[in-house]
């Protein structure tokens, strides 16, 4: 008995039991096998005409008919791996977009072929891109650095747990000359600032072997010194690692941050500003540090140009704050005192009473503190 026979008494038994859903299918495979595809196809939409949406085997009818009303093939199920791999390399980046969305199945192809991904081109986006999307294509290329050299005119850059030597110039290339600013969070590597001519501000965060991470470096090697530099959220971060960072080009330093770096003692913060790094700083952050009255008084002495500064969380006190206030030749506009507990409420009330200088503060400021004469 060949298939056809088969086919054909178990649809005439599902018959007899009232069973019209595999008596139906019975006879359309023996359709199908007698290649009169038409006759089956016409047979389900027959059927799809007699039968109420409302009965459970409409759906079923319905699925069947669209699957043999289906002409096309799969291109991916039909030609050979690598044909398809050599066809996608012509089409451009929005082409590749579009064809991750046509199922499950082209989307793992597509993001399994590194090198369909190291052309980026959002020029004819519709609307603007989300910075989730971009890093989700820099990650399907599986080469960073492959990636990155292919954007010589890239001025801002934000690298989060990569490798830096294959991310970033290394000694005697001349790649990314116009990179300006620079994110780093929690990346590994040996960092080679001397490489990027035109870098301005640098942001260095959660880096906690800053010894092993910045090269040993001349300090007169770059052609330019920071504008802005930003180390938050480094533990082990001492005043030396920041002098090999920066360099000897200080003048040129108008920002610095080093927030939530606790580690540093009242003594090494101290030694920071007699460096003469801050000098010419105008908006510092020493958020949650160990600051506390002596740091600000070296600071008025050795920081004459600050107009805003961050001691959120710090040890200081309404000495602190009046001595910053009152400095002769005051530039500051902005001060940050939220959650230092040893400032009293009279000098928070001197400070929002000073004018031309905006205060943040919290409610715990005013709860207790040092009371002290003002005026």
């Amino acid at each position: 008995m060949d298939s056809s026979d088969r086919l054909q008494k178990l649809g005439q038994d599902a018959y007899k039991r009232k069973d019209f859903r595999a008596a139906l299918h019975s006879f359309n495979l023996i359709l199908q096998l007698l290649k009169k595809d038409k006759i089956a196809l016409e047979i389900y939409e027959l059927g799809i005409r007699n039968v109420s949406s409302s009965d459970p085997n409409f759906k079923i009818l319905h699925r069947l008919r669209e699957h043999m009303s289906r002409t096309a093939k799969d291109p991916l199920a039909v030609l050979p791996t690598e044909i398809a791999k050599m066809i996608m390399e012509y089409l451009v980046f929005k082409q590749l977009v579009s064809l991750t969305c046509v199922s499950k199945t082209w989307r793992g192809f597509l993001q399994s072929i590194p090198s369909l991904w190291t052309r980026l081109d959002f020029s004819n986006a519709r609307r603007s891109v989300p910075q989730r999307a971009v890093q989700q294509y820099i990650r399907h290329s599986q080469r960073q650095g492959n990636l990155l050299k292919k954007l010589p005119d890239i001025q801002e850059l934000s690298l989060t747990n990569c490798d830096l030597e294959t991310s970033l110039p290394t000694p005697g290339s001349a790649e990314m000359n116009q990179l300006r600013r620079l994110r780093l969070n929690k990346c590994q590597g040996l960092f080679y600032p001397e490489e990027l001519p035109s870098l301005r501000a640098l942001e260095l965060v959660a880096f906690n072997d800053m010894l092993e991470f910045i090269s040993d470096q001349e300090p007169d090697v770059r052609p330019m010194g920071f504008t802005e530099i930003a180390v938050p959220f480094c533990y082990t971060l001492c005043v030396e690692d920041l002098l090999r960072l920066v360099g000897s080009r200080t003048e040129e330093l108008r920002k610095f941050s080093i927030a939530h770096c606790p580690f540093l003692s009242e003594f090494d913060l101290k030694s920071l500003v007699n460096t003469g790094l801050l000098d010419q700083v105008v908006d510092l952050d020493l958020s949650a540090t160990q600051v506390t009255d002596k740091v600000v008084e070296s600071l008025i002495l050795r920081s004459p140009q600050l107009e805003r500064i961050n001691l959120c969380a710090t040890k200081i006190t309404g000495v602190a704050v009046k001595a910053l206030i009152t400095k002769p030749d005051n530039k500051l506009n902005y001060l940050d005192i939220r959650d230092c507990d040893r400032i009293s409420a009279d000098a928070i009330a001197f400070a929002r009473a000073t004018k031309g200088l905006t205060v943040q503060c919290s409610s715990s400021n005013i709860k207790r503190g040092k009371k002290i004469r003002f005026g």
